[in-house]
């Protein structure tokens, strides 16, 4: 992949990088298309950097800084933002600077299956902030806006709808199996009837899963 320009724009969505091995090379560079800002979690930078790219941002632990300097000299300008290892998440914070640097929209390369629940929080409770998109083990994956999802679909189009909470209900229309309020605990795979709009809202916050080649 070669490496991308430099000038920016925060409309077009930030790419943050929390897990290998989730796209194709032609799709990260599809990803990478537009110019993105780049930001890295610090276990990946290694990965990232053999794919030839200009790293934007580095988000990293404060015990990590001294070994990560000379590896990310090459790059300068980069910004490297660390935090004590006992106050949160990396995830989380990436998503903080890239909303305070008023990116509106973020590309997530991310391990939904195995980086467990905290990952599932720390991206939920930017949902009404940032419009997110995450591509994990060959899946598209967003958050339903509202607790509720509306797509156009080709017939016989899959996707896994899967709650986040527990006593939630969900109500479909156009997908098969169908659900009328029932209840709903766990994830559900669904596809399209026909060709046209699908309907699926609940009552609580959920993920839609869409496989991508």
């Amino acid at each position: 992949m070669s490496s991308h320009h430099i000038v920016r724009d925060e409309q077009e969505p930030a790419l943050l990088v929390a897990a290998p091995g989730m796209l194709s090379a032609e799709g990260i560079g599809s990803l990478l298309e537009w110019s993105p800002t780049v930001v890295v979690l610090s276990p990946m930078v290694d990965r990232v950097l053999a794919w030839g790219i200009k790293l934007d941002v580095v988000v990293c632990f404060e015990d990590e800084v001294e070994t990560l300097r000379p590896v990310l000299q090459p790059q300068s300008p980069v910004k490297v933002l660390a935090i004590p290892r006992d106050s949160g998440q990396l995830l989380a914070t990436a998503l903080v600077f890239l909303h305070q640097s008023k990116h509106t929209a973020v590309n997530v390369l991310a391990d939904l299956h195995h980086q467990g629940q905290d990952t599932f929080l720390a991206l939920q409770e930017f949902t009404g902030v940032l419009q997110l998109v995450v591509y994990s083990q060959g899946h598209k994956c967003w958050p339903a806006r509202a607790n509720r999802l509306e797509k156009w679909l080709p017939k016989g189009q899959e996707l896994e709808l899967l709650p986040l909470q527990a006593g939630m209900r969900l109500r479909t229309q156009g997908l098969f199996p169908a659900f009328n309020n029932d209840f709903w605990e766990q994830p559900v795979q669904v596809k399209a009837e026909e060709e046209g709009r699908v309907t699926a809202e609940a009552t609580g916050p959920f993920w839609i899963y869409e496989k991508v080649e």
